[in-house]
C-alpha cells in the first residue's frame, strides 16, 4: 500500500476512535485540534481549567492505546 493511502487509513481510524471517547473528552480534543488553547476550550466549554487538561490527557492516552499499533506501522 502507498503510504498517502496508509496515512488516510489512519487518519480515518483516528476519526472513529474519536466517537468512543467521553463527549467532554471529543469536544475538547476536536477544540484542541482546531487550535484553541487550553484556556480557551475551557472558556468555550465552561470547564475549569484542570478538568480540560484531564479530558486531553485521558484522551489522548486511550486514542495512543487504541491507535499505537497503526501509528508504528506508518513510517
Amino acid at each position: 500500500m502507498e503510504p498517502d493511502a496508509d496515512l488516510r487509513m489512519a487518519a480515518e481510524r483516528l476519526r472513529l476512535e474519536m466517537n468512543y471517547l467521553s463527549p467532554e473528552q471529543r469536544h475538547c480534543l476536536e477544540l484542541k485540534i482546531a487550535g484553541y488553547s487550553y484556556e480557551e476550550i475551557a472558556a468555550h466549554t465552561g470547564s475549569p481549567l484542570k478538568a480540560v487538561k484531564s479530558h486531553l490527557q485521558n484522551a489522548r492516552r486511550m486514542l495512543w492505546i487504541k491507535m499505537g499499533p497503526t501509528l508504528s506501522q506508518l513510517k
